[in-house]
C-alpha cells in the first residue's frame, strides 16, 4: 500500500476503505475544501447546497452560497438577499451599508419611502 493512499468515509457505522494515489487524494483534498460541504448524513456539492438547503434570497429566490468570496448574505426581520440583491424597490440603488426602511411591498431607501408614503397619503 505504499503507492497508495488511504481515505476513509464513515457513513453510520459503515466506513467504506477507498484506495487512490496520492495525486488524485492531492486533488480530491483540494477539491473538498472550496467545493463540499459536510451537512449531516452525507457531503454536498456547493450546487446542491444551494439548492436544497441555503437560505433563498428574498428577491431572486436563490441560494445563497455561503463560502467566502460570493457576495455574503445579508439578513434583516427573518429574510436573507445576495448582497446585489439588496436594493430598494423602486429606484434599485443598493442598500448595502446604507439605511433602508423594509416594508411588505419591498425594501426602500429614504427618499424613495418618502415619496411612496407622500403618493399613499394622496389616496
Amino acid at each position: 500500500f505504499s503507492s497508495s493512499s488511504l481515505l476513509f468515509f464513515s457513513q453510520s457505522s459503515l466506513s467504506s476503505l477507498l484506495f487512490f494515489s496520492p495525486s488524485l487524494v492531492s486533488h480530491l483534498i483540494s477539491l473538498f475544501m472550496t467545493c463540499i460541504l459536510l451537512r449531516a448524513p452525507r457531503p454536498l456539492c456547493v450546487m446542491c447546497y444551494a439548492e436544497h438547503i441555503a437560505d433563498k434570497c428574498a428577491v431572486c429566490n436563490k441560494g445563497i452560497n455561503p463560502l467566502p468570496g460570493h457576495g455574503g448574505k445579508i439578513s434583516l426581520n427573518g429574510s436573507n438577499w445576495h448582497a446585489e440583491c439588496f436594493n430598494c424597490s423602486v429606484c434599485q440603488e443598493t442598500l448595502n451599508g446604507k439605511p433602508c426602511i423594509p416594508k411588505p411591498e419591498g425594501l426602500f431607501c429614504k427618499p424613495c419611502y418618502a415619496k411612496y408614503k407622500a403618493q399613499k397619503k394622496k389616496h
